[in-house]
């Protein structure tokens, strides 16, 4: 499965990884230091379950979708206490659902992404992550572009070939012209012979 990264800007790199927090005695998530103010979108497309103030986790977001019967359960905090999006909102586009801040128990400015299964909370490690708007690939699409990947490698072998082809054909028709170029030399000579044999036996 992929991911955007929140923030809608630069990826910072992490402050705290999943290892980090489960150290502490939390469970696995990341602190991403984007710059208060930053945008944040929602990292997969889902229904909006709750916004808000929560204890520790300050100004929040949580949003979930499911897939067959599991409930994939994300949020964000330490947001500021400004929502671009209400609970029971579909969100379907990477656009600005909220903005990075620095409430709750929080000692900068940063944004808390944790992500649960059914309730079991997972590592963020062991997912894809991408900053580009495009997250996941149709069955279809990525069949036409491994079909254009298999076509454009054999385009490339075959310019390869003909590259070499062109190559060998040059090295046999300079191998000619030298062979030409010598016995033209020789012929030359000859000629230079003769007439000189001549000259001497039928002198002017």
């Amino acid at each position: 499965m992929t991911f955007l990264y929140p923030g809608l800007g630069p990826f910072p790199g992490l402050s705290s990884d999943s290892d980090d927090h489960i150290a502490r005695g939390y469970g696995a998530a990341w602190d991403i230091p984007y710059a208060d103010g930053t945008y944040l979108r929602l990292a997969r497309p889902g229904r909006i379950y709750s916004v808000g103030e929560r204890g520790e986790c300050g100004n929040h977001l949580s949003w979930e979708w499911y897939e067959g019967t599991d409930r994939h359960f994300m949020w964000y905090c330490h947001m500021e206490d400004l929502y671009y999006v209400q609970p029971g909102e579909e969100v379907k586009k990477a656009r600005p659902v909220g903005i990075v801040g620095d409430s709750g128990l929080s000692t900068g400015s940063h944004v808390h992404w944790a992500y649960e299964i059914n309730g079991v909370r997972q590592r963020l490690e062991d997912y894809e992550i991408v900053q580009e708007a495009q997250v996941a690939r149709t069955a279809g699409q990525q069949r036409i572009i491994d079909v254009i990947t298999v076509n454009m490698n054999q385009r490339l072998e075959e310019a390869k070939s003909d590259i070499l082809a062109a190559k060998v054909h040059n090295e046999l028709v300079a191998r000619n012209i030298n062979l030409a170029q010598g016995r033209l030399t020789v012929l030359d000579q000859e000629i230079t012979h003769m007439v000189q044999l001549i000259a001497e036996q039928w002198p002017v």
